[in-house]
Order: C-alpha cells, then structure tokens, then sequence
C-alpha cells in the first residue's frame, strides 16, 4: 500500500456526497428544533415558576418588616447593577476578539438576575406574577420601591466610576506624551 492510498481523501464540506449533506443538514435541523422546543418549555415553566420563588425568598429575607424591606430592597439593587454596569463598560473597551465581550456580557446578565426578577414581578402580566406581587406586598414591604431606587443608585454610580476611571486612563496618557516630548525636545548638555 502506498502513502497515497493510506491517506484518507480529503473531502471540504462541499465535496460530501448529496446523500450525507442532506443527512447533515437534517441532523442540524431537528437539533434546532429540538432545542427551541426544549427553551420554550424552560421559558414556561420559568415563567410559572420564577416570580413566585423571587416573592418567596425575598419575602423570607424581609419577613414583613419595612427596615428590612428597605436595607435588602436598597442593597440588592445598588450591588445587582452596579456590577453589571462596570462589567458591560469593561465588556465595550478595545478587546482583541468576540469571546472576551460575550462572556462579560453574559456574567453581567447573570449578575444583574435578582433586579431582572423584581422587575418580572412588577411589570409581569401572568397569574404568577401577579401572585408574587401580592405576596411581596405582605411579606415584603417597601422592597420593590427601594429596589428600584438601588438600581438607580447602582447605575449613576457605575457610571460615574466608568466616567472617572476613563478620564484617569485619558490623564495618564496625555502626562505619558507630554513627558515624552520634553525628553525629546530637551537640549543635549555637552
């Protein structure tokens, strides 16, 4: 056998036979739908699930008192999208490549979950929402209204530190060149 007939050919996805093209993009196919299927379903049964259990944990945090309702509303939505915000501000800056943005994205998304669900609960329109509404009136007062004042607080925070720390870096640099150019222009001492 020689060196030719060991290698396997090579064949580019367009030299495939019609019969395993057809059976690769039907492979792809039922995946996608597969997959849709399966979001869909997580999508409704997050959507009955989710703003009941948001209710139920805030509400156990709370305990129907309005000093707790307060402090926890206040401290989850400063935390919850101060985070966020400078991760997406670190995400937007020069990056070599798609990965680094994406996964950034993604964590602040994560992060940003606990406001993401208070505001399910407010602006929901299911019987589940509506639900968790009504149990965090009772168990946990002032919650939702200082949530969203965290959440201000949280986002002219995080721009400001992104405004002040750009301003620095722009600082930095101008002293860098200008330090740079006194050293070229200075006169040579003989």
């Amino acid at each position: 056998m020689t060196a030719e007939q060991a290698r396997p050919e090579e064949h580019g996805p367009d030299e495939r036979h019609p019969a395993e093209r057809r059976r690769a993009v039907r492979n792809r196919v039922i995946l996608w739908v597969v997959l849709a299927v399966v979001l869909v379903l997580l999508l409704l049964l997050a959507s009955a699930f989710v703003p009941r259990w948001w209710a139920q944990t805030v509400g156990g945090l709370v305990d129907s008192s309005f000093g707790r309702g307060l402090a926890w509303g206040l401290g989850i939505g400063v935390v919850f999208s101060l985070l966020p915000v400078l991760l997406v501000a670190r995400a937007i800056r020069r990056w070599k490549g798609w990965k680094g943005p994406v996964v950034l994205a993604v964590v602040a998304a994560i992060l940003a979950a606990p406001n993401l669900f208070t505001l399910w609960v407010v602006v929901g329109t299911s019987s589940a929402a509506h639900a968790a509404e009504r149990t965090m009136d009772v168990n946990a007062p002032w919650f939702r209204g200082a949530s969203l004042g965290g959440v201000i607080i949280g986002l002219v925070v995080g721009i400001a530190i992104e405004l002040l720390w750009r301003g620095w870096r722009h600082r930095g640099k101008e002293l860098k060149a200008a330090r740079e150019r006194q050293v070229r222009d200075r006169p040579e001492r003989a």
